[in-house]
């Protein structure tokens, strides 16, 4: 708001004292490191904006990232008290390790159906990607959706959770955006995700348990005089076979009273 009446000739390490900023500017945050300013963008990364990425999250609270926390709190004490800066970056923390486990229980589900070969398409008509690659779980190339790769809806839904939701939701926390990327961007595409995922989980394993059923009741089909039927339920030859047994018997004993009267 302010931008117009600083001083952007004045270095860095000046624009407080001397060019009249009184808020934060990318290369204020990001090349700021212990007090010194240079180009050096990654002194101080911890999650590097992809927290799906194996062994980030694992080495968040590590004597390595401790030591690259500590110098994000003194960036941040250029404006803010260090209870502040402090209790903000355990926010960042935690919020996108909450976005990081509701992504990897919805990828465990989808993974879980792929190893299952369940995933639509999957046996049918799920075509071979461009060689080199191999045939496999949400490879990132199936972003783009062509039928060349073709993803499963859900399976899509996967990738763009963790390539964009999370990535989204943790950026947004990073630069203290909570309406916009945080929630709108982030949490709130993750959560619905998350239930369609779910969703689609349970209808899919609804409709096996209910091909098997139909598959069991085919298989098992009988004659209707097909008595010696070995299953837990009477089947429908077994019953079939039993009513013409009950009928040709009270016929017998009709005709024996016919005779007798």
């Amino acid at each position: 708001m302010f931008g117009d009446r600083w001083n952007w000739e004045v270095p860095l390490k000046d624009a407080y004292a001397k060019g009249g900023q009184n808020a934060p500017t990318c290369a204020g945050c990001h090349m700021e490191y212990e007090g010194q300013y240079a180009h050096n963008m990654v002194r101080k990364i911890r999650w590097a904006n992809y927290p799906f990425v194996p062994g980030i999250s694992e080495n968040i609270n590590s004597e390595w990232s401790e030591a690259r926390l500590d110098s994000w709190v003194v960036t941040c004490t250029q404006c803010h008290s260090e209870r502040f800066a402090r209790s903000y970056l355990e926010l960042m923390d935690k919020g996108t390790l909450a976005g990081l486990a509701k992504y990897q229980e919805a990828n465990d589900v989808v993974h879980q159906l792929y190893k299952e070969g369940l995933l639509t398409g999957q046996k049918t008509n799920r075509s071979a990607p461009p060689a080199p690659e191999k045939e496999g779980y949400a490879y990132f190339a199936q972003l783009s959706g062509q039928k060349v790769t073709a993803p499963a809806a859900i399976e899509l839904k996967v990738l763009e959770m963790h390539e964009n939701d999370l990535a989204k939701m943790h950026a947004g926390l990073a630069h203290v955006n909570p309406g916009g990327w945080t929630y709108t961007e982030g949490w709130g595409p993750i959560n619905r995700a998350y239930v369609e995922i779910q969703d689609a989980n349970t209808r899919i394993r609804e409709m096996v348990a209910l091909q098997e059923r139909v598959n069991k009741l085919e298989a098992g089909k009988t004659s209707l005089l097909d008595l010696n039927g070995t299953s837990e339920k009477i089947s429908l030859g077994g019953l079939g076979g039993g009513m013409l047994l009950a009928g040709t018997i009270a016929l017998i004993g009709w005709r024996n009273k016919r005779k007798q009267s």
